[in-house]
Parts: C-alpha cells; structure tokens; sequence
C-alpha cells in the first residue's frame, strides 16, 4: 500500500510537470484529470495509514475536483460513482 503511494507521488509530479509546460487546452486538461486521480489515489491511501506513516504531498493541486488530505477517504465512502472508479 506504502508503495503504491510512492507510485502515487511520482504520478502527481509528472502530470504536474506536464500540466505546467501544457500549451493546448486539450492536453492541460487532459493532464489535470490525471493529476487529480493521482492526487485522489494518494490521498485515498494516505488518510487510510495511522499518523506515523503519513506523508506530506508534493505538487498538491487546489484547482476545482481535486482531493483535499483527510477528506478523500470519507469521499470515497460516501460515493458509489468514486468506489467503482477507484476500487472496480
């Protein structure tokens, strides 16, 4: 689960990189949405683990739709359309 995080962090920086250096409409968007399932999935993990195996996140995005820390798991809970997208 820690790894998949790590995973997680890593995914966050590139599309971040890539939205940043984005010319298009198309790709920035392109590149946001998977930010912010990267971002979701980091969070989603995070706020499962006790406090001593937290971590703080690199290149968090605040834009519309994106998780927010100790909120993503609570949403996942409550929403079915977020369960079948993260969980199968």
């Amino acid at each position: 689960m820690l790894e998949r995080r790590a995973d997680a962090q890593e995914e966050v920086n590139y599309f971040a990189d890539k939205y940043r250096k984005a010319r298009s409409e198309k790709m920035k968007a392109r590149y946001l949405d998977d930010w912010h399932w990267e971002q979701r999935m980091f969070d989603i993990i995070n706020d499962s683990v006790p406090p001593r195996y937290k971590a703080e996140l690199e290149n968090r995005s605040y834009r519309e739709g994106a998780s927010r820390e100790g909120k993503a798991l609570k949403e996942l809970r409550e929403s079915q359309e977020l369960r079948q997208e993260y969980i199968g």
